[in-house]
């Protein structure tokens, strides 16, 4: 991490290494997903919903178990959503197959095709997982059938979404979540539209996976982490300035990095964030449409 915005990230989604007070949250969701548990975020925005479901998927994918990620707000289309879905998971079903660690007809492709053919075992696993239509839960369901023993783990985030899918692609993923006991899935959405589209009556995971709350920040944990990082920017922060900013922004996550970002800068002339240059970086994240989500 190298600028201002790196040690203090306010806007899309963060890697695991940025995030404050996230780790025991992450490790218990990871053991969910290798649980093959389903689970729903549905928090309000800007708390961290899309960065503990990324942060976990990446862990699955540095230990070469499959791991997908779709966010349906760019691919509202379901037909789409599925493909990309299975051109994530094709390489690492590849991989098991000739390692012999998956079942069925990912190991079969190997036997049937060049041993040095994995570009073309890739494809043929990408097509097997779509098949004749391609349904996002027939994708998974598919994934399920060739990992036996092994794991997976799923994020589809702005689920809200799924709510506007045809029938059958709503009932193919919904029959899969609530019948699959092998694929971990996390389901991520803000919490006003999951509540209305996803968990109302009528609506397509009514009764389907369990909700998880994300806890909020312990202040314990932002003030432990925080003066690391306004020294690593040249900026460093007063006990009476970290308090004052941790008062403002209440704690919540984008909006205490968001706070943390306009303080810091304040602070750079003259080398350190007192008392005067978080008050000016109050005036500056005023103004922004997310400061009032601390309030949520």
């Amino acid at each position: 991490m190298d600028g201002i915005s790196d040690w203090f990230p306010a806007g899309p989604p963060i890697r695991e290494e940025q995030q404050v007070g996230r780790l025991p949250f992450i490790e218990g969701l990871e053991q969910r997903m290798l649980d093959a548990d389903k689970v729903k975020l549905l928090e309000n925005r800007r708390t961290g919903k899309s960065s503990v479901g990324q942060a976990v998927i990446a862990r699955f994918r540095a230990a070469d178990r499959p791991g997908g990620r779709v966010d349906l707000s760019p691919q509202p289309n379901p037909a789409r959503a599925a493909r990309e879905l299975a051109e994530q998971l094709a390489p690492s079903l590849a991989l098991m197959g000739k390692a012999k660690q998956a079942t069925g007809w990912p190991a079969g492709l190997w036997a049937r095709l060049s041993p040095d053919a994995e570009e073309a075992v890739i494809g043929e696993v990408v097509s097997g997982l779509l098949g004749k239509q391609p349904l996002i839960g027939s994708v998974l369901e598919r994934t399920s059938e060739a990992i036996a023993g092994q794991n997976a783990a799923i994020l589809m985030d702005e689920a809200h979404l799924i709510a506007r899918w045809p029938a059958d692609q709503q009932a193919s993923l919904r029959e899969f979540l609530r019948n699959d006991e092998r694929i971990g899935v996390i389901v991520s959405s803000s919490l006003a539209s999951a509540l209305e589209n996803l968990t109302g009556k009528d609506g397509p995971l009514r009764y389907v996976g369990q909700r998880l709350p994300i806890p909020p920040i312990d202040r314990g944990d932002w003030e432990a982490a925080l003066p690391a990082r306004f020294d690593a920017v040249g900026a460093p922060i007063d006990a009476e300035a970290l308090r004052l900013l941790l008062d403002g922004s209440r704690g919540h996550p984008y909006c205490t990095m968001l706070l943390c970002r306009a303080s810091a800068r304040a602070g750079l002339p003259g080398g350190r964030t007192e008392i005067a240059a978080v008050s000016a970086g109050l005036l500056e994240v005023r103004e922004d449409e997310g400061w009032g989500l601390r309030d949520a």
